[in-house]
């Protein structure tokens, strides 16, 4: 099954891992266990990534519950708009590439028009890439 743009898929990230650095009081965590990620690299791409060494661009998502305050780089989706479980944050700080053999295959909601518009917002805004740029669907 093809992997698409807006598809949402729940992606295992790994076991948890820490780095304290010079910080301990401030440690930094990956992204850890399964979570929401949605699709953002366009579908040519995606079919590339299926039969090469291409990477999939997702943007992760973790449970609306556990965010409390949400920031420029954050995306709040209803699961109504998702069809996920539950309402989503989408956390364009994190955006991230992942082989493709990491998806199921068959993916858990999808995102359209405005909130994933909003995806896309808030990734330019996290890489500096200004508010308008190319809508490549």
């Amino acid at each position: 099954m093809p992997i698409l743009r807006g598809q949402i898929y729940f992606i295992d990230f790994g076991p948890l891992r820490h780095d304290f650095g010079p910080h301990p009081e401030r440690p930094v965590k990956e992204l850890a266990f399964s979570h929401p990620a949605v699709v953002l690299s366009i579908n040519d791409l995606n079919a590339v990534a299926q039969r090469s060494q291409i990477l999939v661009t997702v943007v992760p998502g973790t449970s609306a519950e556990r965010v409390e305050r949400d920031f420029k780089t954050d995306v709040r989706v209803p699961a109504r708009a998702s069809q996920l479980p539950k309402d989503t944050v989408f956390r364009a700080f994190q955006v991230t590439a992942l082989d493709s053999r990491r998806f199921s295959n068959q993916p858990a909601g999808f995102l359209t028009g405005k909130y994933l518009e909003r995806v896309e917002d808030a990734v330019r805004y996290v890489l500096g890439l200004g508010p308008a740029g190319p809508r490549n669907k």
